[in-house]
């Protein structure tokens, strides 16, 4: 189908090539004649036209020798929401890694960023290897479209180093238990912004993703005394019942007083990202009680003293989402939801 006057053409180059249609798009007419410039080059004829597509309803200029990290990353992640590229959670960590941990990129041009660049911004990163890898994945998409637009001629990010998982030592691999003053201090502190959110991760056992994902509507105050309902990971942690404990259900109704869609959320009414919460928000409460702790130690705490008060393994691997350690435990024990919450009635982390 001819396409219309001044919307840009798709020509197919000769000989054999990975990226053999080239998109044009019309940037100006002399003596009746268009010019044309070079949009990007690609590997199919749909594409090509997508591209096409996609400038005319938001054009750009295009001089690759001038795009920016930060524009190039911008270009990308406009068009990946409209396509729908990626799924919202990747989008949104891919997001974060961006502007947490790629800021000496900004301005510089991306034809100019070579490979050891990129390995010099992974290998310099103070994280884990799982943040590593999301800044190694972002460098990929943004190769990938880079191709396109002919701004480099090959993908640097393909020959990055694979990131190592970091083995922890025995000594930084022990969970620590709030003592019981710690618990005391929170309590005493309950008034400063998200204590609250420690306080109870304490006595349910979530996982920080778990806690951060609850939506109000998961939660039920009007049945077993107030029920909590979420969960990641195993099949057994997926969508598991965890009754509210008394000591917190007065936190539980405030924040459900609270605006916004989810349990916990910023000022602005959005979800946390679990980095912000671990660095921006844990950090700084485990500094008002002068404690050091992960967060990974609430749950850590429920598990021993529920262990320690001589509840069953079964009922504790329920509350907490573990798969049983034997078929018998998980196929034929029925554990009821009032079971669930004598178990979590029994919990006293101080006198």
């Amino acid at each position: 189908m001819k396409r219309i006057n001044g919307t840009g053409t798709v020509v197919k180059l000769s000989g054999k090539r990975r990226r053999p249609y080239v998109a044009l798009i019309t940037v100006g007419c002399i003596k009746k004649v268009q010019t044309r410039k070079r949009l990007g080059a690609y590997t199919t004829m749909d594409e090509a036209l997508s591209a096409l597509l996609a400038y005319n309803a938001d054009p750009y200029e295009i001089d690759t020798k001038k795009i920016t990290f930060k524009e190039l990353y911008e270009r990308w992640k406009n068009r990946a929401v409209k396509i729908n590229q990626l799924a919202p959670k990747t989008l949104e960590c891919l997001d974060w890694a961006f502007k947490s941990k790629c800021q000496s990129l900004y301005n510089i041009p991306y034809r100019n960023i070579k490979i050891h660049t990129m390995q010099s911004v992974i290998d310099n990163l103070d994280t884990g290897y799982a943040t590593k890898d999301r800044v190694k994945a972002l460098f990929y998409h943004l190769d990938k479209i880079a191709l396109e637009y002919d701004i480099i001629n090959k993908c640097n990010s393909q020959l990055l180093r694979k990131t190592q998982k970091t083995h922890k030592t025995a000594e930084e691999n022990i969970k620590k238990l709030f003592t019981e003053s710690e618990i005391k201090q929170l309590w005493e502190n309950i008034s400063v912004p998200f204590v609250d959110t420690v306080l109870i991760m304490i006595y349910s056992g979530w996982r920080i993703q778990e806690l951060l994902n609850l939506r109000k509507e998961d939660i039920e105050l009007d049945k077993y005394g107030g029920i909590m309902r979420g969960g990641l990971k195993t099949k057994a942690g997926k969508n598991r019942i965890i009754p509210i404990h008394k000591d917190i259900l007065p936190l539980v109704k405030k924040r459900l007083k609270m605006d916004g869609d989810y349990f916990i959320s910023t000022n602005n009414n959005t979800q946390i990202h679990q980095n912000n919460y671990r660095n921006l928000i844990f950090k700084k409460v485990m500094g008002i009680i002068k404690a050091d702790h992960r967060p990974h130690d609430c749950r850590h705490n429920l598990e021993t003293t529920m262990h320690n008060l001589g509840i069953s393994e079964v009922i504790r691997d329920r509350i907490m989402g573990h798969e049983s350690n034997t078929t018998g435990k998980s196929v034929y024990t029925h554990i009821t939801t009032e079971q669930l919450r004598e178990a979590i009635d029994k919990i006293k982390f101080y006198q």
